[in-house]
């Protein structure tokens, strides 16, 4: 993993966050029917740009995602709210888990004394 030093705050490019957003930038561009050569030509940059981009070797910011929502006529929130609803299903999918660990073990308890 790479980490990225800022003000002495180390951070990974590798994030959660990041990789659901750049999963969602392809998916906007597929839905556009748009290859990355014709992206990288619209914003004046190489093929090479969009695919680190795309495969999460290149960082960007949100004025980058900016451009890439005007792009592909998507809102800022296609790309930002992903998080927030992928965030919510691992949260989601814990809870399942939990509850089911804990039905699994009330069974156990109980199990003794039948």
């Amino acid at each position: 993993m790479e980490y990225y030093t800022n003000n002495g705050i180390p951070r990974a490019i590798y994030t959660k966050d990041h990789n659901v957003i750049v999963e969602r930038l392809k998916k906007a561009r597929l839905e556009s029917w748009l290859g990355q050569i014709e992206v990288a030509k619209k914003l004046g940059k190489m093929q090479s740009y969009l695919s680190k981009i795309e495969s999460g070797q290149r960082r960007f910011d949100v004025l980058q995602l900016k451009e890439f929502a005007k792009l592909y006529k998507k809102s800022l929130d296609y790309f930002i709210k992903s998080i927030y609803s992928h965030r919510l299903r691992f949260k989601m999918e814990i809870l399942e888990n939990l509850r089911q660990l804990f039905k699994l073990r009330l069974n156990r308890f109980f199990a003794r004394f039948v």
